[in-house]
């Protein structure tokens, strides 16, 4: 949660670039380390990497926005598992005409840059809404994890409750900070949520990655449009899946379903109502499943499948579970077993979505492959050897395919079958 404040315009002059723009080198920026005592080298310790074409083509009309930094991994001053940062930047490149036009004129993102930082800030309550996970990958060695989130904001944080053993895990939660802001709200600092694997005493809380809100998504809201109704949810059409990630998006699996929403203290009144509650109305159906069978299983762990069986689990708010099994089965192979069952189960699902692939408040239902005995112990041990997540909206009465023909717009929650 460091910050540093540059606010400073650097120009280059002159600059010398092939004819061709595909031919210009990428820009780089690099954030420097103080060199340690008794020596003048500062070390860059992580960059920044942009295309030179891009900034070209971009002129004078770019605006500023977040950049992630990089680690660089041949200095390697950065501990494992900590984020580099993010720099807030502005690019502008063209030819000397262009740069004075654009100095000049107000309309111009350039024109006077700097001044939002010397305008009055205003009072603002940050609220952060959590409600789901999904796709969560493995933190333990049992291919299990516990998964919390800490939601931060200039040094404040908060902390979700912890999962136990879930992929998607479901928190419906609300945390507020009262802060100052400037304007654009693009130039404040970007809320940023961390994942957790718990972990047992002495083991330390394992970071699983990150993901970054920054506020020019926000809904701002005025006090007097709160006081009005001070429980109204949110409009669930305006929020989407974020992707977690280590170091840059894509380098790993998972994501959450956060909203951000900005209260606005100016128009009057310091005391803030309670954020409502957010949790999904629920309406009750039956899970049907067709359990066939398996094919072309491998070995686990070196060893063949023994007495291969299908659970279906389905998450619920609070991590609670709702579980159904099929026999175990080893015909006609133990590799290729038939169950053919047909297992019900009575859920409550979401009646609300998110304009997404799958559900917003999705119910996950897992598919689990275990195999019943180990033949080097002489008891019975039960080991997950697969994991497959499927959607509900498409298989739901209200689900998205059925919208249109039942003129409602509610949809249901994904769930997953465990193999085992």
């Amino acid at each position: 949660n460091e910050t540093a404040a540059g606010q400073s315009v650097l120009t280059l002059d002159d600059v010398q670039l092939p004819a061709d723009p595909h031919e210009m080198p990428d820009t780089f920026i690099h954030l420097l380390r103080e060199p340690p005592l008794g020596r003048r080298i500062w070390v860059p310790i992580c960059y920044k990497r942009l295309s030179t074409l891009e900034l070209f083509e971009g002129g004078f009309d770019q605006t500023a926005e977040w950049h992630s930094l990089l680690e660089d991994k041949d200095i390697d001053d950065i501990e494992d598992d900590n984020f580099p940062g993010a720099i807030l930047c502005q690019f502008g490149m063209g030819d000397d005409m262009d740069y004075n036009d654009a100095m000049k004129v107000p309309s111009s993102p350039w024109y006077k840059p700097l001044d939002a930082f010397k305008k009055a800030s205003k009072e603002y309550v940050v609220r952060v809404h959590i409600y789901q996970a999904r796709n969560l990958d493995a933190a333990d060695a049992d291919g299990s994890i516990d998964p919390f989130f800490k939601v931060s904001w200039k040094g404040q944080t908060e902390q979700t409750q912890v999962v136990q053993n879930s992929f998607d895990p479901q928190y419906y939660e609300t945390f507020d900070f009262r802060t100052r802001l400037i304007e654009p709200l693009g130039y404040n600092d970007m809320v940023s949520i961390k994942l957790y694997d718990k972990d047992d005493f002495p083991m330390p809380d394992e970071y699983c990655g990150r993901c970054f809100i920054p506020l020019t998504e926000a809904e701002v809201i005025d006090m007097d449009t709160l006081l009005d109704d001070p429980q109204k949810r949110p409009d669930v059409d305006t929020h989407h899946w974020r992707k977690l990630f280590t170091e840059v998006e894509g380098d790993r699996e998972g994501e959450v379903l956060a909203y951000l929403q900005l209260i606005d203290l100016s128009s009057g009144g310091d005391e803030v109502p309670p954020p409502p509650v957010i949790t999904p109305f629920k309406r009750h159906a039956v899970l049907e499943v067709f359990a066939l069978g398996l094919r072309n299983l491998k070995p686990f762990n070196y060893m063949p499948m023994q007495c291969p069986y299908m659970e279906v689990e389905v998450e619920g708010y609070g991590g609670t579970k709702s579980v159904m099994k099929t026999k175990t089965s080893k015909k006609p192979a133990p590799e290729n077993p038939n169950f053919l069952e047909v297992m019900r189960m009575n859920v409550a699902l979401p009646k609300n979505f998110v304009r997404d692939k799958r559900g917003m408040h999705s119910t996950p239902v897992g598919r689990r492959q275990e195999t019943q005995r180990n033949p080097l112990r002489a008891s019975l041990v039960h080991r997950s050897t697969g994991v497959e997540h499927l959607t509900q909206p498409k298989h739901s009465p209200w689900g998205a395919h059925l919208q249109a023909r039942h003129r409602t717009r509610h949809q249901t929650p994904p769930f997953h079958f465990h193999l085992s």
